[in-house]
């Protein structure tokens, strides 16, 4: 079978690393993959791993914000689809859905849409109307994306939705050393865009850490639109000695090496592929109760959680998972045994499954 990926850009992202290794593992005798990629905007390391595969990676190279060459990309991805004739064509954002709508009207193909996060479409109206209506099969990438998405919608039962959880490369973050570490070293992993992803969280809990002379360095991997405001309170908080922002790696494998704790303090989080690979990389997670978070872990089982928002709850969870090396161990033995379901492997044969039975209901 053929498939064409949309999506808007190619940035560092859940999104876009779904797609890399889509391509990385994807059976060719099964079928063939194109991605193609709307705007201008992509890293290019993650471009260079797709080209490495054997799928086809194509760049319309549309300058983002300038909606009056939309036609123009828009016919260029129709040319695209009448020269490829795609069995299936799958958007990954409402953007490249609407795009891709345009793009393949009146032509023979099925449609697919993953959806990637929380509250897509908190309001009811046109946006609802167009992801249900043009769209054969919905992907959700967690029961609570799922649930979020059907809240909006009164006739559920009219509404084709399947999960399949993200996966990653195991093999990937297992291989690597781990380094024998003499204080507590924090790592958090995310878009920097606090409203969300919670860094202001984490900030004041470290606050709390260090009133009690608590020894640790924090590291937040991440670009975003709160970067500016994150160091401003970082500097407030008088945790400049002991926090760095690092802005965007492409090396996160190493970087969970040299890490004895990761946290995610969301505020709303879909899925949370940040968490599994820590789990792989044997770093033990503290995380938000919030969204899929609760789908991947069991509380004092393969990892913890503490209330959202509540910074005083995930400072108690730092200190007593630091202080307890029994628990530590625990929660890192039962993340490994379990880590397995989150395999690029199951979720490749996962979607070509999908893929697979949208094609036989003709």
């Amino acid at each position: 079978m053929k498939i064409l990926h949309v999506t808007s850009s190619l940035d560092i992202g859940g999104i876009e690393r779904l797609l890399v290794n889509l391509c990385q593992v994807n059976d060719y005798s099964l079928s063939n993959i194109t991605i193609v990629i709307i705007n201008n905007h992509f890293d290019n390391k993650l471009l260079q791993d797709i080209k490495n595969t054997p799928a086809r990676i194509i760049c319309l190279n549309r300058y983002r914000g300038k909606r009056y060459n939309i036609a123009l990309y828009i016919y260029k991805l129709r040319k695209i689809l009448r020269e490829i004739q795609p069995d299936i064509i799958h958007y990954h954002t409402h953007f490249s859905l609407t795009f891709g709508v345009l793009a393949s009207a009146f032509l023979k193909i099925k449609r697919v849409y993953t959806l990637h996060n929380l509250k897509l479409y908190s309001h009811r109206g046109l946006s609802l109307l167009v992801a249900i209506k043009t769209t054969d099969l919905l992907i959700a990438i967690s029961e609570a994306v799922k649930e979020s998405f059907l809240k909006n919608i009164n006739y559920k039962q009219l509404v084709k939705i399947t999960v399949i959880p993200n996966g990653i490369d195991l093999d990937h973050f297992k291989a690597r050393r781990k380094l024998v570490m003499d204080r507590l070293r924090i790592i958090c992993i995310a878009r920097l865009n606090h409203e969300d992803k919670g860094q202001d969280i984490l900030l004041k809990a470290l606050s709390i850490l260090k009133d009690k002379r608590y020894d640790y360095r924090c590291v937040f991997i991440g670009e975003g639109e709160s970067e500016v405001y994150l160091k401003h309170l970082s500097k407030n908080l008088g945790l400049t000695s002991c926090v760095c922002f690092c802005g965007k790696k492409n090396n996160i494998a190493d970087l969970l090496a040299a890490s004895n704790l990761f946290v995610l303090p969301s505020r709303f989080e879909g899925f949370g592929i940040s968490i599994i690979e820590a789990m792989a990389a044997g770093v033990p997670v503290i995380a938000s109760d919030v969204g899929g978070i609760k789908e991947i872990i069991q509380d004092q089982h393969n990892g913890l959680l503490f209330k959202s928002e509540d910074s005083a709850d995930l400072a108690n969870q730092i200190e007593l998972i630091s202080n307890d090396k029994a628990l530590m161990q625990r929660i890192r033995t039962n993340a490994l045994s379990m880590i397995h379901k989150y395999s690029i492997r199951n979720m490749n044969n996962a979607y070509y499954n999908a893929y697979r039975l949208l094609l036989c209901q003709d």
